[in-house]
């Protein structure tokens, strides 16, 4: 739009009233007043916000303006006709002109916020104001007074406090009251002075004021103020009692009546009656804002003297301090005298420079800043400089229109970094001699060094190109000598080398022996040293792996004999190269022995395996492992068959005759290669017949021998004959003959014989002993 709110031409009423409006981005006006018929225009409670004009009022009816928010529009309040105008309680800020009048417009424009403390910038009326500026004459367009604070804020009521000069007074002696010590959250703008005898002074804006009493007695005198909200304070208040006694006459005077701040003057007071000094009269010193008198208190001497120190403020801006002396003594009425000294403030030295880092033997501009307090740059202030090392020229200079001096700076040539003290001193007049020390940091011109190792990933003990190249902001440096160093081992083929046009060397680097599983990170070190400048370090990290062993067993077959030689062949390598001199040892399951070998030149080890005695099939695990100094060993296996030998028996037996002992052999070989078999146990059985020894073990040749007792028989006899052989290493095997017993020649038995001759003894026996009557027969008859 281009106006948001327009009242314009021949309207008429009596009020208007425009209250809680959000009105913004309008291309002329927020709110356009034009009308001429109205008596009275109320605008309260509103958001006037990013508008060409905030308000733009140009009317002869009085407007009153209060409690709205004037916030980034070009001209917050612009007055262009209309004497009858207010605006108050406003916040007004974040516009390009906060307000402005026009001809012969003008409006009463206190106690609105600007945007700062400071209230709002005019070139002549408010200089040091850093809020939104504003136009007028101060008459036109009265902004003062104005709030410390926004309007939102909850404002503290003043506190005013009230103190004179002379307790104890003559009449017509002038007292002066001093209320400039009242304070505020904000600030105190309007004293009102009650002296207690009907005289007042009303609200004034002076906060010392000098009153006479005229007649004798005792009087209150009271003091309120009023602060930047127009809140007004309690009543404070002090009592003077008027006599009629002879004044004490007062001087004081100071060693220097201009001073820089947190300076010591030197103060003296006198003391007489009129005519002659007065000793041991007791003296208050006073100061009105600020400082401090050492002592304070005290009593002249008989000279009618009494001195003191006193230390000026810390003063932000050029201030007149009062200093105040009150004499008092029982017989006399007070005397007082005052004198002014003028405290000159500090000014504010700062120094930057460029580049804000400054480098060994580089050059830079040092710029010095003054300014108030406020921020107010200050125009031509002398300044001074010096540095404890380096080169500054020019040594002074004046500041221009925005503060500013600039100076150039060498920084000395370093090999390390160093701090430059530069010391700034600041004369101007009206303003205390001030100084400035700043530490600017020198930087040596570290040398970059750039390490690359090629490969990065290196076995034990091989070899990798490292290149190291120096520089110097991406120049490269010639003929700096470059240390070569590693934190883990290993060797260079040079330690020491000279960088070439290209600022590059090319060394050879020897990976350090490792077995470690996880390997070695080895960190390269490069230092690069070169006259006017600081050595540089650059690294990289060259990961060395261990050679790690592997191996592959082979066999002529995957099956054997027990106790069978097996030849087994043990091939070593690392990665896809043979392995010579690697210590290769095998072990197996059902053996203690281990066999070991040397690997020749294509990484092979040939052993003689010799299986295990088994009684059964077996599968046997061949474990190879392969040993070598500086690398990690390996093992692997090999799965073979063991099959138990079985035996070939044979049973010997010449002619057996009944009853007479035989010789019987056992021959056992090995059905499975035809060798001879010894210590085999032999066991043998018969069906008929015994041997003297059933078990026996057979010799180096695979023969045992037994005696076989054959049995009696008269006719002839087949007799089985059964061999059980066992040994460990072979399947038990069995084997059987059949052998005929013949019976000897026909003879009478002796068991015949015996069978007639003992029944014809015991008859012969009997017969004698009933001879002899040892034996009676008798016999009975039956009845």
């Amino acid at each position: 739009n281009e106006n948001g709110i327009s009242l314009e031409g021949n309207l008429t009423g009596t009020t208007l009233s425009i209250q809680q409006n959000s009105i913004s981005q309008n291309s002329n006006a927020g709110i356009l007043f034009e009308p001429e018929e109205y008596s009275d225009i109320k605008i309260k409670d509103n958001q006037i916000l990013q508008n060409n004009y905030g308000f733009y009022i140009s009317t002869n009816t009085s407007t009153v303006i209060t409690k709205n928010y004037i916030v980034n529009n070009t001209v917050g309040i612009y007055y262009a006709s209309g004497e009858n105008h207010e605006a108050h309680f406003n916040d007004i800020y974040d516009n390009d002109m906060g307000m402005d009048v026009w001809g012969s417009a003008a409006v009463n424009a206190t106690y609105n916020y600007w945007g700062d403390r400071s209230g709002p910038y005019h070139p002549s009326l408010n200089p040091k104001g850093k809020g939104n500026p504003v136009g007028g004459d101060g008459v036109n367009l009265d902004f003062i007074f104005f709030l410390t604070k926004p309007i939102d804020y909850s404002n503290i009521a003043p506190t005013a406090v009230l103190w004179t000069d002379l307790v104890l007074a003559a009449p017509n002696q002038t007292i002066t009251f001093v209320g400039t010590d009242s304070y505020d959250d904000g600030q105190v703008n309007q004293y009102f002075f009650d002296f207690g005898d009907g005289n007042v002074t009303g609200w004034i804006t002076l906060s010392l004021f000098m009153h006479k009493y005229n007649n004798t007695g005792t009087y209150i005198a009271t003091l309120k103020v009023k602060d930047d909200f127009g809140n007004e304070s309690e009543i404070a208040s002090t009592t003077i009692i008027v006599q009629d006694l002879t004044p004490l006459n007062v001087q004081i005077s100071l060693d220097k009546y201009t001073a820089e701040f947190n300076q010591n003057i030197a103060v003296t007071v006198y003391v007489t009656n009129g005519t002659a000094p007065v000793g041991n009269t007791n003296v208050t010193l006073y100061s009105i804002k600020g400082g401090v008198f050492s002592p304070f208190t005290g009593l002249t001497n008989s000279t009618g003297y009494f001195t003191t120190t006193f230390t000026t403020p810390n003063v932000t801006e050029v201030t007149d301090v009062r200093l105040i002396a009150r004499a008092f003594k029982d017989g006399y009425a007070d005397g007082s005298d005052h004198a002014y000294v003028t405290v000159l403030p500090p000014m504010i030295v700062d120094m930057f420079t460029e580049p804000a880092t400054i480098k060994s033997e580089e050059t830079a501009t040092l710029t010095v800043h003054v300014t108030e307090f406020s921020g107010e740059p200050i125009l031509d202030a002398i300044i001074s400089i010096e540095c404890d090392n380096g080169v500054v020229s020019p040594l002074t200079s004046v500041t221009d229109i925005n503060g500013t001096a600039t100076f150039n700076f060498t920084a000395p040539q370093t090999t390390v970094e160093i701090n430059v003290t530069v010391t700034v001193t600041a004369t101007k007049s009206g303003f205390a001699e001030s100084y400035g020390s700043f530490m600017i940091t020198i930087k040596p011109k570290i040398l970059q060094v750039e390490v690359i190792a090629s490969p990065q990933t290196i076995f034990s003990e091989a070899n990798s190109t490292v290149i190291t190249r120096v520089t110097y902001d991406d120049i490269p440096i010639v003929n700096a000598t470059i240390l070569m160093a590693s934190d883990n081992g290993g060797n260079f083929s040079t330690q020491t080398a000279n960088t070439n046009l290209e600022g590059e060397i090319t060394v050879v680097f020897t990976a350090p022996q490792t077995v470690a599983e996880d390997g070695l990170n080895v960190s390269i070190t490069a230092t690069a040293i070169k006259e006017g400048y600081a050595n540089g370090v650059g690294q990289t990290t060259i990961w060395v792996k261990p050679r790690i062993l592997t191996l592959e067993i082979t066999a002529v077959s995957n099956t054997t004999l027990s106790n069978a030689e097996l030849e087994l062949t043990v091939n070593v390598k690392h990665e896809t190269y043979p392995v010579e001199g690697a210590n290769v040892t095998i072990t197996s399951e059902g053996t203690d022995v281990a066999i070991s070998e040397i690997t020749d030149a294509y990484g092979n080890a040939t052993l003689m395996y010799i299986a295990p005695a088994v009684n059964e099939q077996t599968n046997i695990t061949i474990v190879a492992s392969a040993t070598k100094e500086g690398y990690i060993g390996s093992t692997s296996q090999l799965n073979i068959t063991v099959n138990p030998r079985t035996f070939e028996i044979q049973i010997l037996i010449s002619a057996v005759r009944s009853g007479e002992p035989a010789t019987v052999e056992v021959l056992v070989t090995c059905k499975d290669d035809g060798s001879k078999v010894s210590d085999a146990l032999v066991t043998l059985y018969s069906t008929a017949g015994s041997f003297q020894e059933n078990t026996a073990t057979t010799n180096e040749e695979g023969y045992c021998s037994f005696i076989f007792n054959a049995p009696q028989t008269a006719n002839e006899l087949l007799v089985n004959i059964t061999a059980n052989v066992t040994r460990e290493g072979y399947v038990e095997g069995t084997n059987q003959i059949t052998v005929l017993i013949e019976p000897k020649p026909w003879e009478w038995p002796w068991t015949l014989t015996l069978a007639i001759l003992i029944p014809i003894i015991i008859i012969a026996i009997v017969v004698v002993l009933i001879k002899l009557k040892i034996i009676t027969v008798s016999t009975e008859e039956e009845t």
